[in-house]
């Protein structure tokens, strides 16, 4: 008897989990960016359960010590309070990452994950969803060329016009 309890309760908290589908689909879930910018993600999210989900908060883990993530304005902002069974967001922002300037990691790529809260009231804090993030940090320092290496372009621009209106030229003259 008490096997059958323990299994109704298993059957009944996996039934109530299962219910929590909240899909997470980003729009560029890798993107590049360089100390200074800030990268927004922006993406959908759909409820794919048959009850009413409400959507009462947002993490965001990501490795490194030079970025700075903002998901609280754009989730206050954007993210609806609760979606009904079936129903999607459009296109919304759900969080930026500012890379830091000065940029202090290793310029490699960074994973990430979004992770929301919510449940069956206002109040719920169960996570219902993540979904994983890469940021690729580069060195935004554009390579200047030498001015030794701009006469030398200008130089061989001056002569390939000389040798093209040479014979031009030759045969006016003639």
């Amino acid at each position: 008897m008490k096997i059958q309890i323990t299994s109704i309760a298993m059957l009944l908290l996996a039934g109530s989990i299962a219910q929590a589908d909240i899909v997470i689909t980003l729009d560029a879930a890798a993107q590049t960016g360089s100390p200074g910018h800030t990268l927004i993600f922006t993406g959908t999210l759909f409820n794919s359960s048959p009850d009413t989900i409400f959507l009462n908060g947002a993490d965001l883990n990501l490795a490194g010590n030079s970025f700075t993530p903002d998901f609280s304005d754009p989730f206050l902002a954007n993210v609806p309070l609760s979606l009904d069974p079936g129903q999607a967001t459009s296109d919304i922002e759900l969080f930026e990452v500012l890379l830091n300037d000065p940029f202090t990691d290793p310029f490699v790529s960074y994973s990430g994950n979004y992770a929301l809260s919510g449940g069956a009231d206002p109040d719920a804090q169960d996570l219902l969803t993540t979904v994983d993030f890469t940021i690729t940090a580069q060195n935004g320092a554009a390579a200047v060329p030498e001015p030794s290496s701009l006469a030398l372009l200008a130089a061989a621009l001056a002569a390939c016009v000389a040798i093209r209106i040479k014979p031009r030229v030759a045969s006016l003259l003639n």
